[in-house]
């Protein structure tokens, strides 16, 4: 997938967040990654063009990593949305270690310029 950059919508699209339990995201990841674990958050490009993707978070694993980060659900959260948006904007963090140095500044640094100056207020 080509990479898009931030803001080069064109239009506006529509993204799907589906929250589901740790089981349910462990077989999406076999099924869709062929990793048998349960993973925090998959992204799904859509065919459709008025949908950019679906992101699918498992509620299990946010309440879990929100502890380990000594974070709020709402934080992990937002920070999840943020990395699986960027992922349907064609940043892949498994490519190559360039790529992934890439991709988590920029999720850092939109993550905190934007989601957490808002979520302090």
């Amino acid at each position: 997938m080509k990479k898009r950059k931030i803001g080069d919508w064109g239009e506006l699209k529509e993204v799907v967040i589906v929250f589901l339990s740790s089981e349910e995201a462990q077989r999406l990841n076999r099924e869709f990654r062929h990793k048998d674990y349960a993973t925090d958050v998959l992204s799904f490009s859509s065919g459709d063009p008025s949908c950019l993707g679906e992101i699918v978070i498992s509620l299990d694993k946010i309440r879990q990593q929100a502890k380990q980060h000594r974070m709020g659900v709402k934080e992990e959260l937002s920070y999840l949305v943020l990395h699986g948006l960027l992922h349907l904007l064609g940043f892949d963090h498994e490519r190559s270690e360039a790529e992934a140095k890439s991709m988590f500044r920029l999720q850092d640094s939109i993550w905190e310029k934007f989601w957490k100056s808002r979520l302090r207020q």
